[in-house]
């Protein structure tokens, strides 16, 4: 079986986390929710990463 890249496993962590922010309410009694909001905001930080690491392959 071939290892995973490091661009692999972040897009993996970033999928992941964006599947338990989906079962978070998105906004609660005092408006956004912040670990929605948290959440979100590691996934995309996550993408981000993995699209430097892919940005000189290919």
């Amino acid at each position: 079986m071939v290892e995973p890249t490091e661009r692999e496993k972040l897009l993996d962590e970033a999928h992941q986390v964006r599947r338990a922010a989906a079962i978070l309410p998105l906004f609660d009694a005092d408006g956004l929710n912040p670990e929605w909001w948290d959440h979100m905001m590691r996934a995309r930080a996550l993408e981000a990463r993995a699209k430097g690491l892919g940005a000189g392959s290919g």
